[in-house]
């Protein structure tokens, strides 16, 4: 079986093919740079995140720009308007990770895109590779070697229900009172690859209640985050991840339960129709938007039936 990792042949292809963008484009508006976006800059990558009321804030920006602060590139006109944005995100020495992708409206169908991934392949280098798309964009990417994972539904629920009596179940704790290494190994088995520093400061929230570990035994069931968002009485739930349903299910209303009459997202696969059922049916979720996890290899061995919501289409 393949590796996943893209070969020296379509990267050297791909390459010329974005040179010969960058000599057009440089005629057709002036001089484009490419650049590192800094950390202080990291609210620029707010504009990739197009769905009205589901930005993250900016302090949550820099915490993924720290996931590989090199990894982050802007194309910029001689008079410094932003035109593109993209990161490359080295998870570790075999995994990347692309998103953040955004070209300004006006100046799409110019290249700007291609130009772009060019940059973040080559910092990615021969990793294999995990990317979101909209589903218009699939055929594109499988004719650069991605193939599809699975499908992701963002959902959206106004004035969320509070269930009081979950606040005695003794199987769910804090996660800031309970031990952290078991929380960053259970991520590490869902996700892929550890991230272990991200994980300990995402799980740093400010109300309580949004940051939760579910355990039976002593043995980790699942866990999950809420975080607000860029607009006011907005949260994302994220990520969820759990051994079934009925644990993502328990986890799900005790974060919900933290934000009544707030309005949440959750960004979940579809490949878990059960707990879908329970987003829209009993929670009365409304889903907005679909995408289209893919990776450059067959054998990602995400285990999908834990995985309830990702953080962001952007991270993973």
């Amino acid at each position: 079986m393949s590796s996943g990792r893209l070969s020296m042949k379509f990267l050297t292809t791909i390459r010329g093919s974005c040179r010969q963008f960058q000599r057009k484009l440089c005629s057709e508006v002036g001089t484009v740079k490419t650049r590192k976006i800094h950390e202080g800059e990291a609210g620029i990558l707010a504009n990739s995140l197009a769905l009205e009321g589901s930005r993250v804030k900016t302090s949550d920006l820099k915490m993924f720009h720290r996931l590989d602060p090199s990894g982050y590139y802007m194309s910029l006109t001689d008079s410094g308007e932003v035109i593109a944005t993209i990161g490359g995100i080295r998870y570790n020495d075999s995994f990347g990770y692309i998103g953040f992708r955004h070209v300004a409206e006006e100046k799409q169908g110019q290249g700007f895109d291609k130009e772009l991934l060019d940059v973040a392949l080559e910092h990615l280098k021969e990793r294999w590779l995990g990317i979101e798309l909209q589903p218009e964009e699939v055929e594109q990417f499988q004719k650069l070697g991605f193939i599809t994972a699975w499908h992701n539904g963002c959902f959206k629920a106004d004035k969320t229900p509070f269930f009081p009596e979950l606040g005695h179940n003794p199987s769910i704790q804090s996660i800031p009172d309970g031990p952290m290494g078991r929380v960053v190994e259970y991520d590490t088995e869902v996700f892929g690859v550890e991230r272990r520093r991200f994980v300990m400061n995402w799980t740093k929230t400010d109300r309580q209640g949004t940051s939760l570990l579910v355990t039976e035994n002593g043995n980790n069931m699942g866990y999950g985050v809420l975080r607000p968002l860029q607009e006011a009485k907005c949260h994302r739930i994220g990520p969820l991840y759990a051994l079934n349903t009925a644990v993502a299910q328990v986890l799900t209303l005790a974060l919900i339960s933290a934000v009544p009459d707030e309005t949440l997202y959750i960004t979940a696969p579809l490949d878990n129709p059960s707990f879908i059922r329970l987003l829209t049916n009993d929670l009365r979720f409304e889903q907005i938007n679909e995408t289209v996890r893919m990776y450059t290899k067959t054998d990602h061995n995400i285990p999908t039936h834990k995985l309830f919501a990702i953080v962001d289409s952007n991270v993973g």
